[in-house]
C-alpha cells in the first residue's frame, strides 16, 4: 500500500510537472485562465493525490499571471 501511495505521488507530480511546462504558452491572463480550466480536471487530481503538488502548482499559475500582468498592457509574453 506505501509502494502504491509512492507511485501516485511521483505521478501527480510529474503531471503538474507537465502542466507548468505547457503553462509557458499563455501569454495574456485570458490565455492562462483558459488554460486552467481546460485542465481543471488534471489539477483536481493532482490535488487529491499530493497537495504539495497541488500547491506548487497553484504557485505557478499565480507566479505566471503576475509575469504578464507586469508586461506593458501592449505586448505579450509571446512578443517578448
Amino acid at each position: 500500500m506505501a509502494e502504491e501511495k509512492i507511485e501516485l505521488d511521483v505521478g501527480a507530480r510529474d503531471l503538474a510537472q507537465i502542466v507548468k511546462t505547457f503553462m509557458d504558452r499563455a501569454d495574456t491572463v485570458e490565455s492562462l485562465n483558459s488554460y486552467y480550466t481546460i485542465n481543471k480536471e488534471a489539477i483536481g487530481s493532482i490535488k487529491d493525490l499530493d497537495v504539495n503538488a497541488y500547491n506548487d502548482l497553484i504557485d505557478a499559475f499565480k507566479k505566471h499571471k503576475e509575469k504578464i500582468l507586469a508586461l506593458p498592457s501592449s505586448s505579450s509574453l509571446s512578443n517578448s
